[in-house]
């Protein structure tokens, strides 16, 4: 994972490079559906901040607004 130093600092598809990094579920040859919440989960595990690769959400700034 020394590549990921050279990820550009901008929203990558997560389940693509989840297929770029072969990776495969337990029972079977191909990449599982939650590929890229593995991939995910496996650098946060190895200290890899994924912020700068995570796409900004239009209301990530604003506070929640109370639905009555």
């Amino acid at each position: 994972m020394k590549d990921v130093a050279k990820w550009p600092h901008e929203p990558v598809s997560w389940s693509a490079k989840a297929k770029g990094y072969n990776i495969r579920g337990k029972t079977n040859e191909t990449t599982p559906l939650n590929g890229g919440q593995i991939l995910k989960k496996f650098l946060k595990s190895q200290g890899v901040d994924i912020s700068q690769f995570e796409k900004l959400s239009e209301g990530k700034d604003k506070p929640d607004k109370l639905k009555i």
